[in-house]
């Protein structure tokens, strides 16, 4: 088993040492940071039996939860699959005091023996890059992303009514319990990001609702639309976006959510440099007119590309 979680700090670490302005965002951001991998794991699911979780997880929402989405006769060992995860990763958020997985993303890469059938949404849009080899093998598809709507209710009751009134929490986190619940599927988003970046790949393309489009945009995310909006599984709208441009923009105007999506900076460094070595190549990204470097708050801490992930952590 993999832990994507970055290493954290106690007290006295980064968040008692930081002093820059605007201080108050900037804090806030590290206090959010600390708390969200106090209380959750994002887990990659390299192993059998990780996978099976993931695998009995998207059972539960998709053939059980979301009534109709999924026929649960076409699962009838409980565990939720299709041809697309032989070339995917999974990824489970797992909720730390109880040990239990409530989330769930996959990851489709893109098949280089059949570049043209490598993800779902080539079947259900007809948008120009989805024909595109170069494009094709430099994306890939989150697919499967959920959080259980049950299992999310039995978290969020035990850290309220539990863990928050134990000596695990320091006063100062307690208040933002809420706020960290309401982040679990940015915590997916994060890691999902990361293993993308891992394969060399900067661009996502997917499927979801206009409402949870809207409301991952007003935390942050980018999304391009690809095409209009289509009549799968009810209302879907087919998007694409790129890691780096959504890194720009949170780290602009969602300083909190930032530093949870990108692990502090670890992740967003990352990406740069796998568009670096994309343009290297000549290869660019869907939208090579974004200027990708941190800004000044940060970039006094990161570098414009850090040389190691640790970095801006280790300067604190």
């Amino acid at each position: 088993m993999t832990i994507l979680n970055p290493v954290l700090y106690g007290e006295g670490g980064p968040v008692a040492s930081f002093h820059e302005p605007p201080f108050i965002e900037r804090e806030r951001a590290l206090v959010m940071f600390r708390l969200f991998y106090k209380i959750f794991d994002v887990v990659h699911a390299d192993s059998p039996a990780l996978l099976e979780q993931a695998r009995r997880l998207r059972y539960r929402v998709f053939c059980e939860e979301f009534d109709g989405y999924e026929n649960p006769d076409d699962h009838p060992d409980g565990l939720e699959r299709d041809s697309f995860d032989a070339h995917a990763e999974h990824i489970l958020l797992v909720y730390k005091p109880t040990g239990t997985a409530i989330g769930t993303v996959r990851l489709i890469k893109p098949r280089p023996d059949n570049w043209q059938r490598s993800f779902p949404v080539q079947g259900l849009c007809d948008f120009e890059h989805l024909r595109d080899a170069e494009f094709i093998r430099g994306a890939c598809e989150f697919s499967r992303l959920c959080i259980s709507g049950s299992l999310r209710a039995e978290a969020k009751d035990h850290l309220q009514n539990v863990y928050a009134r134990s000596r695990h929490l320091a006063s100062y986190e307690r208040p933002l319990v809420r706020n960290i619940i309401s982040m679990t599927m940015l915590g997916i988003i994060g890691v999902a990001f990361e293993r993308a970046l891992k394969n060399g790949l900067t661009n996502i393309l997917g499927i979801m609702e206009p409402y949870h489009i809207n409301r991952l945009h007003r935390s942050g995310m980018i999304f391009h639309p690809i095409g209009p909006r289509i009549d799968y599984h009810g209302t879907r709208q087919p998007f694409v976006t790129n890691i780096l441009e959504t890194f720009r923009h949170a780290v602009e105007h969602h300083n909190d959510i930032w530093a949870v999506v990108s692990q502090l900076g670890r992740i967003h460094s990352l990406a740069l440099e796998v568009e670096q070595l994309h343009r290297e190549k000549g290869s660019g990204t869907f939208v090579p007119e974004i200027d990708y470097s941190l800004p000044t708050q940060w970039r006094r801490r990161c570098g414009d590309v850090l040389p190691s992930h640790l970095a801006w952590l280790l300067a604190m």
